[in-house]
Parts: C-alpha cells; sequence; structure tokens
C-alpha cells in the first residue's frame, strides 16, 4: 500500500525501491486505492527491479507463487475487506486458481 501524500508516494516509487532492490527485496508490490492502480515488481538478475506484466488478466507472485489475483478485486465490495472469514476464503480461491 502506499503511503498516503504525495512526497510518500514518490518515496515509495523511487527510495524504497532502490533501497529493497540493494538488500535483496525479491518483489515490491505498491497499491494505490486512490488511482485503483496495482504495480508489481520483481528484482532482476542484475539487481533492478522491472515491472511484472499481467498475465491473462491477473498478476502472479513469481516470489509466493502460485499466488495470483485479478486487480480489480480489490476494488470491489471493500467493505467486507475487514472480515476476516471473508478475506481468508478471496485468498482460499485465488490460491486454487
Amino acid at each position: 500500500m502506499l503511503s498516503p501524500g504525495p512526497e510518500n508516494e514518490e518515496r515509495d516509487r523511487d527510495l524504497k525501491l532502490k533501497l529493497y532492490s540493494r538488500y535483496g527485496v525479491r518483489e515490491y508490490w505498491l497499491i494505490n486505492p486512490l488511482r485503483r492502480q496495482v504495480d508489481f515488481y520483481e528484482r532482476a538478475a542484475n539487481g533492478i527491479f522491472q515491472r511484472i506484466e499481467l498475465e491473462n488478466g491477473q498478476l502472479c507472485s513469481r516470489v509466493l507463487s502460485p499466488f495470483c489475483f485479478r486487480p480489480e478485486i480489490l476494488w470491489n465490495n471493500t467493505a467486507q475487506l475487514d472480515d476476516d472469514d471473508y478475506v481468508r476464503a478471496l485468498v482460499d480461491a485465488m490460491l486454487k486458481e
């Protein structure tokens, strides 16, 4: 989740990306609920993060395989995300796809 505020968004997209790359983080996800935007990055062999593109309308983690999801699910039924049972069922369903 992006930190709120333009200065924090810049930090999340630039400074943190470089810092995480330096320390070997393999994937970095940025979720912007205001813009309804999700960006996944994967650390390449050269140590630089590269964006992971949608595959058949889904974002798929290469670190948490077989975790895949359709980004639009984040913007649907957001009130239900406060319900732990709903979230568990949602994750279970994503892992079965």
